[in-house]
């Protein structure tokens, strides 16, 4: 597999992840509870999967070498990109930073918390958006086969580095927000 079919199927799992995220926000905008345990989940998808995993794929192998290959040429099409990111982990963070007074029933931080869902959906489907379609197929034509073999290698490194694959401990992880949600 190519390092573009490698971070399209990554998409795939974090757009399961949005999709859940939704069914959750849906239910806090409604007054219905959602449990504190789908919250962590889904709070541990997005920094192990999302961050650890498949952003340093993106940010340290891909970006920071078509960066240096092309010399700056790409800087605010990456910057921008990275800059998505850094939005997410904030939304992710005020996601995190709200489920005490969420857990204890007070209005302004549920409301918070249902902000920074929202937000952070709509930012990452926009960003898996452009990066499918534009930007992943723009570098595909900018880097030789040679290239995206070595960065290839350099994935496959990193994920051996890991330990046990994220992607099944975070398909897991989904699987079990999903049992919650169909619960609560």
């Amino acid at each position: 597999m190519g390092i573009f079919a490698t971070l399209h199927n990554e998409h795939v799992l974090i757009q399961r992840h949005l999709e859940l995220l939704k069914r959750a926000s849906n239910r806090v905008v409604d007054n219905k509870p959602v449990p504190r345990e789908f919250f962590e989940n889904v709070i541990a998808f997005a920094r192990m999967f999302n961050d650890k995993h498949h952003h340093y794929k993106e940010e340290l192998l891909l970006f920071a070498y078509m960066a240096q290959k092309y010399e700056g040429r790409l800087d605010a099409t990456l910057e921008k990109l990275r800059s998505q990111h850094e939005m997410a982990r904030d939304h992710i963070n005020g996601v995190a930073d709200m489920l005490n007074a969420y857990e204890r029933g007070e209005s302004d931080p549920t409301r918070q918390l249902g902000l920074h869902l929202s937000e952070f959906i709509r930012l990452m489907e926009v960003h898996l958006f452009s990066e499918d379609m534009v930007f992943f197929r723009m570098a595909k034509e900018m880097l030789s086969e040679e290239e995206q073999d070595a960065l290839q290698k350099a994935f496959t490194k990193y994920e051996q580095k890991q330990g046990e694959n994220p992607t099944v401990i975070c398909t897991r992880m989904l699987d079990q927000c999903e049992r919650m949600l169909e619960i609560a």
